[in-house]
């Protein structure tokens, strides 16, 4: 099956793609509106709030227990936050198993969730800061 898609970022692309469908409103085409996945934008500032969660808990006396020895407490890493506590969320919320299969609105809904369930159970506070580099200093 094949097909074609259109972004429509302004007014412009808009205007063309009316264009396009009132043009062809007689062939019985079928229309599908996709939402972006998540920004590049959004990638980095995921990435850069679980290093520095990671971080923050481990800063905060928490680990991760080790599977075979409980009492041996492992550091979190990006990692293991993503892994363990941001992916029961989306899986969750959205039957999804990785952060790249949700869109913009969605990704923002999880990462607030996470970060107030933790500040709520450790008193670990971190933010979700849009436009932040994930080549921070890890």
């Amino acid at each position: 099956m094949s097909g074609e898609a259109w972004t429509v970022k302004d007014s412009d692309t808009l205007q063309h793609f009316v264009a396009y469908v009132t043009a062809r409103h007689t062939q019985g085409i079928t229309y599908s509106i996709q939402r972006p996945n998540r920004t590049g934008k959004q990638n980095n500032a995921i990435h850069a709030c679980l290093r520095r969660l990671a971080r923050s808990l481990n800063d905060a006396g928490y680990g991760v227990a080790h599977p075979l020895k409980p009492e041996l407490e492992i550091p979190y890493s990006e990692s293991s936050v993503k892994e363990l506590l941001l992916k029961p969320i989306i899986s969750a919320l959205y039957d999804v198993d990785s952060t790249s299969k949700l869109d913009t609105e969605q990704v923002s809904k999880a990462m607030g969730l996470m970060l107030n369930r933790v500040a709520e159970l450790t008193g670990v506070v971190e933010e979700f800061i849009l436009g932040e580099l994930s080549h921070e200093g890890a």
